[in-house]
């Protein structure tokens, strides 16, 4: 949902007949699940009264209140966002849709936040792939759970999820194993499972299952994937060959088009099989501009179903100059990054170019020590675009258990082209006792790593 709402803020940023900006709202840390709000700011720049209609929360489960504001000149209105973070992971965005009135267009408003989960994996994800119907010993997928943050966290039950899906959960409480039934509709997978927690930070998790459930009838392709479709670039067909499994002859019925403005077709595959028919899409030109998100739905009278395809893809203008974004982001991802922390330091993202954010050891002057007669912790990351924050663990000893002990995330302090500088001392040891500390980083995605080696101190008595 990320990429039409970007595509519609920059389109908003552009438009010079826009009197009405809306800074981007920040809403506080939560724990996934937990409810949250953000008080959306519009401000007119202009000399005379705007009223705002259409006001509607983009994502399913947030809501506003209000669906028309009046914004005076030279003022500001404010209408507040509920935001439901059941399925959110990391920096996440939620959106306010809303049009001015006497216009057509939709503007949107950006609200932002972190969206923490006390499980250290990097992604709240079971892929089980093409997931064939025919095949009765098909393997199911799994997840492995762990938390330095709290030990102690488990699940314990299942709350939503759909009828189709068999789900169970391990012993003890840190896996689960989904498999598809046989009553799965064919297409794309794409749900959210909900567990229940034992945990005293975080009472639900949100699991997402995808995959390819394929029956008797299989697409060439699912999704269809249009990229780029530029408007006046002449006739845009696109083809999508269907199979029946067992070579039996294939009956296709009627075919519709949902979300895009075009129309498709059924013809004969090149060369002509009974077991084979061509789905044939044509996208317009009178398609809106911005992000495609459209449905092919396939009547399989054999079978008394349907078959969705989805489509997706990028609407632009006949001049509009296409920068890759992708080349930027690979650039500024493999930019170097130096940490250092008392102790040792350790790569502090996953696999891939980003090993290289976090990876040399320097010296730099250090910033003065908090008050107090705790262990201090000092550590110092340069480049630190893909992160979030901090947070320390501690244990009795090497090995664990840890356990997270700074109540809130430690922020991100640095600016561009500086490197951030960071002191933070332990006050709730015990006088007299050895502890064993390490650094951890959280990204953008909600991502935890370790960024030290556990290294080892004693709670020193309180200076007379």
């Amino acid at each position: 949902m990320l990429l039409p709402l970007l595509f519609s803020l920059a389109l908003a940023a552009t438009d010079g007949n826009a009197r009405i900006e809306t800074p981007r709202c920040e809403f506080v840390e939560v724990y996934q699940g937990q409810p949250t709000s953000c008080l959306v700011e519009f401000v007119n720049a202009g000399d005379t009264p705007v009223r705002l209609v259409d006001l509607t929360a983009e994502f399913r489960g947030d809501s506003v209140a209000v669906k028309s504001l009046l914004v005076p000149a030279r003022g500001t209105a404010h209408a507040e966002l509920k935001i439901d973070t059941s399925n959110d992971t990391g920096t996440s965005h939620h959106a306010l849709r809303y049009r001015v009135e006497g216009q057509e267009r939709d503007y949107y408003s950006d609200s932002v936040g972190f969206v923490a989960t006390v499980f250290d994996v990097s992604r709240l994800l079971i892929d089980l792939g093409p997931v064939s119907l025919i095949e009765k010993n098909r393997k199911g997928g799994s997840l492995r759970l762990h938390s330095d943050e709290d030990p102690d966290a488990r699940v314990e039950k299942v709350i939503s999820a759909p009828d189709y899906l068999k789900i169970s959960i391990d012993k003890d409480g840190l896996g689960l194993n989904v498999t598809v039934a046989d009553s799965a509709p064919w297409g794309l997978l794409d749900v959210n499972v909900i567990l229940g927690l034992r945990s005293a930070r975080q009472q639900r998790l949100s699991v997402k299952i995808k995959g390819d459930v394929r029956g008797q009838v299989v697409p060439a392709v699912n999704p269809l994937e249009l990229d780029i479709v530029r408007r006046g670039s002449g006739p845009r067909d696109y083809l999508i060959p269907l199979k029946q499994v067992d070579g039996k002859p294939l009956h296709v019925g009627s075919v519709r088009l949902g979300g895009i403005e075009g129309n498709a077709a059924v013809a004969d595959c090149t060369p002509a099989a009974a077991d084979c028919r061509l789905i044939k899409l044509a996208v317009s030109d009178q398609q809106p501009l911005g992000y495609l998100k459209g449905e092919l739905r396939i009547e399989l009278p054999d079978y008394s179903r349907s078959l969705p395809i989805q489509v997706w893809g990028v609407m632009v203008g006949e001049k509009t100059v296409i920068k890759d974004v992708a080349e930027e982001m690979k650039k500024q991802a493999e930019a170097p990054a130096v940490a250092t922390a008392d102790g040792g330091s350790s790569p502090a993202l996953g696999s891939g170019s980003l090993v290289q954010q976090i990876k040399q050891a320097t010296t730099h002057a250090r910033p003065e020590d908090p008050p107090g007669n705790g262990p201090v912790l000092r550590w110092q990351v340069a480049n630190e675009g893909l992160l979030y924050g901090y947070h320390i663990y501690r244990a009795d000893s090497a090995d664990g258990p840890w356990r997270r002990i700074n109540a809130e995330t430690i922020p991100v302090q640095s600016v561009e082209n500086a490197a951030g500088q960071y002191a933070w001392r332990d006050q709730t040891g015990e006088v007299g006792k050895t502890y064993w500390y390490y650094v951890g980083t959280v990204d953008h995605r909600g991502e935890r790593k370790r960024l030290t080696s556990p290294t080892r101190a004693t709670v020193k008595p309180k200076a007379d």
